[in-house]
Order: structure tokens, then C-alpha cells, then sequence
């Protein structure tokens, strides 16, 4: 499974594969972690439109035969929302794997803020999962902190239970963020962009998120 720790991130950011009879879905509407997905994998793009910021997001079906013999291997099948934890077996993956699969994790759903000495930032509803990436960032040196906060839009309606909160783990210092920047292979170029402009960014103390 080492070899797929970057998708099993991307799963688990913004992906779905929670039931034992449907296929793995991950959405995404970043062309470099989509072009990736389409040369590596059995998939097909199964939804498609523009959003608001015109990006297109896509949604995109993967092989049910290839992928759910890894993911009960790894002790993710059938997880979904509050469910969701890091590969049960990580600590037999390999230091690059634990990588990897941190990339995956942010490249579905991390962010940049570039306002201030600029942070890098993983968001979940999940409290748990956030301490799991805590912990095998901090194996890398990473110092990161976790906050409870309100989330930036309103729950919607069509998300049954969703919480007026939201988890956000903060990488804040300077030399974290060097040392994230040297250690997870991260594949969204503007993400990349990002975190190169904030390790340029002189400090301000102001704050907010950018996709």
C-alpha cells in the first residue's frame, strides 16, 4: 500500500469510501492532482462543472477491484466523515510513503494563508485525524498546533449534521514551514506557489485562508 499513500491522502481530504459496494470517489479541482490520478489509475471522471471561481471540479470514479482490497489492507474501508483516520498500518510505511500520503492529505484539503507571516494550514471535522497528522509531522521535525473554529460559510442544508465547527491544524513558524516544504512532495502547483511566496512574505500580522 506505500505505493498509493499520496491517493489513500487524497481519499482521505476529499474523497469517499464508505461503503463496501460502491467504487472510491475523490474530488478534486486541481488539474496537476487530476492529470496525476488519470496516469496512475484505473479511474474515469464521473461529475464535472464549473465552479464560482471557475475551476473545474471534477469528480472522479476509481477502479472498486483495484483499490478495496488496499483500502481494507490499510484499515480504511467503509470510514466516512467522523470515521476517517490515517492508514492503520502507516507505521510500517516508510518515511517517504508518510510523506506521500501527508501530500495527498493536503493537496485535498489544505491551505495557505498568505496574509501575515503566512501559515500553513490542514482543515478537518475531525479532531482525532488532525492529532494522527500531528503526530507523524512531528516525527519530521514539523511543530504544528490544532484549533477549533467556526467555519467560514454557514453549515448547508443539503449536509445533514454538519457541524457549525470546524478543526484546523496550523504550521506557523518559519522554520516548519521550511522544513514541510522540504519534506511533503506536494503536487498542486499554485499550493506550491503559496507556500513560496510566504516564506518570502515580510511579517504582518493580519490573517485569513486562500485556497
Amino acid at each position: 500500500n506505500h505505493e498509493d499513500a499520496y491517493l489513500f491522502g487524497l481519499l482521505i481530504g476529499d474523497g469517499y469510501y464508505g461503503s463496501f459496494g460502491k467504487s472510491p470517489t475523490v474530488s478534486s479541482n486541481d488539474p496537476t492532482v487530476i492529470e496525476y490520478l488519470n496516469s496512475k489509475y484505473n479511474c474515469h471522471t464521473k461529475k464535472q462543472f464549473i465552479q464560482k471561481n471557475g475551476n473545474v471540479y471534477n469528480e472522479i470514479l476509481l477502479s472498486y477491484n483495484d483499490l478495496i482490497p488496499k483500502l481494507k489492507e490499510a484499515g480504511m474501508l467503509g470510514q466516512s466523515k467522523q470515521a476517517k483516520r490515517l492508514p492503520e498500518n502507516r507505521n510500517t510505511y516508510t518515511k517517504e510513503a508518510v510523506c506521500n500520503l501527508l501530500a495527498g492529505y493536503f493537496d485535498a484539503d489544505g491551505n495557505v494563508s498568505k496574509v501575515g507571516n503566512g501559515k500553513i494550514v490542514y482543515t478537518s471535522i475531525v479532531f482525532e485525524l488532525l492529532e494522527e497528522v500531528k503526530h507523524e509531522l512531528l516525527k519530521l521535525g514539523i511543530h504544528s498546533s490544532i484549533v477549533k473554529e467556526n467555519r467560514n460559510t454557514p453549515p448547508q442544508d443539503e449536509y445533514k449534521g454538519q457541524q457549525k465547527h470546524i478543526f484546523r491544524l496550523y504550521i506557523s513558524k518559519r522554520q516548519d514551514i521550511e522544513l514541510f516544504k522540504l519534506h511533503i512532495p506536494i503536487k498542486s502547483k499554485h499550493k506550491i506557489a503559496n507556500i513560496d511566496s510566504i516564506l518570502l512574505k515580510p511579517t504582518n500580522r493580519r490573517f485569513n485562508l486562500i485556497d
